[in-house]
């Protein structure tokens, strides 16, 4: 059974954090989302048995790159450095692919990692890196037409 033909865009991609709507995505990957640790760790005995330990961490990790020209990049400068001066810089955090069923959401998220900064021909780009305290991530297809 055929479900059709599937469409993605990136320009279905919305990414948000706290107030900010981000734009200006870098031109290849610009969203990566994962779990800090792996979901289960296995623990083997002499004897040949295997204990699978289920791992409570449900920390996750963003990074989010961005042409070196957007203005979240300012929007994320101006919450690194809140974060850094009044620890005023946690929000949550929510990506959602448009065309397909893909959700990253988590209620408390922060800058982790500001990017370094890079010129040369063009202004470059600028990898931002976020720590969510308790992500929800569904990993989903791209919805047919």
């Amino acid at each position: 059974m055929s479900l059709g033909m599937q469409t993605y865009t990136a320009a279905g991609a919305v990414i948000v954090f706290g107030p900010n709507v981000i734009t200006g995505f870098a031109e290849d990957t610009f969203v990566e989302i994962e779990y800090e640790s792996d979901a289960f760790e296995i623990r083997k005995g002499a004897d040949g048995g295997v204990t699978r330990a289920q791992m409570m961490d449900l920390s996750g990790k963003v990074t989010l790159t961005l042409k070196g020209e957007s203005l979240s990049n300012d929007a994320l400068s101006s919450i690194a450095q809140m974060d850094r001066l009044l620890m005023a810089g946690v929000y949550p955090f929510m990506f959602v692919d448009g065309t397909g069923t893909t959700k990253a959401t988590a209620a408390q998220a922060w800058i982790k990692k500001v990017p370094a900064v890079e010129f040369g021909k063009n202004p470059g780009n600028r990898k931002w890196e976020l720590t969510l305290a308790q992500l929800n991530l569904n990993v989903g297809g791209t919805l047919p037409l």
